[in-house]
């Protein structure tokens, strides 16, 4: 339990420092786990024409101890509207793992669907899923997946509440499929641009 409140402390001390590197960050709590992240939205910095997320999760589900380093992109030059306000399209991601005792490191491909908010409306949602095949593996995983709904409520001062419903498997090489992550979570994050 120490490793996690060493967590939540490095998370709050990293705070300030976001500015300068994203356009919002936040963090998410569910039952056994707690994640920050930093979004870059539509940019030229680094990589263009993509929105980028970087994150970094602590979960205790399955073992006492796991870590990601994750990096995705959605691909908005292949982006697609559908119908009115909603969108799709491409999105890859890299996940760097310390999980039940191995190291997993893996390239995924996917597919996200948004639709953004209105003046009208206060919020906004993500749906995203991500496939990691055994080709894209570097370490002993033979394969890894994700899902992710999330819906995004505009609160005063540039900050938002986030609520969702994440679940990330991963198979490790003579060992059946196990949960990295599953269940609800909540979050809040601020916009600084």
């Amino acid at each position: 339990m120490l490793n996690f409140y060493r967590f939540i402390l490095i998370s709050v001390l990293m705070t300030p420092f976001s500015q300068l590197m994203a356009d919002s960050a936040g963090f998410m709590l569910a039952a056994d786990s707690v994640e920050i992240y930093y979004n870059n939205a539509i940019t030229e910095k680094l990589f263009k024409n993509t929105r980028q997320n970087y994150s970094f999760m602590y979960s205790q589900e399955s073992s006492p101890r796991n870590l990601m380093l994750s990096a995705d992109f959605e691909l908005l030059k292949y982006s697609r509207p559908l119908k009115t306000n909603y969108l799709w399209g491409p999105k890859i991601g890299t996940y760097l793992a310390d999980y039940n005792e191995s190291s997993v490191a893996a390239v995924s491909g996917g597919v996200y669907f948004r639709r953004p908010a209105k003046d009208q409306k206060k919020f906004d949602f993500l749906t995203e899923l991500l496939y990691a095949p055994q080709i894209t593996s570097f370490t002993t995983a033979e394969y890894m997946w994700s899902f992710k709904f999330q819906v995004n409520y505009a609160l005063p001062d540039n900050a938002e509440l986030n609520l969702g419903y994440r679940k990330i498997m991963i198979k490790l090489d003579d060992q059946p499929v196990d949960s990295f992550e599953t269940g609800v979570f909540v979050g809040l994050s601020a916009r600084f641009k």
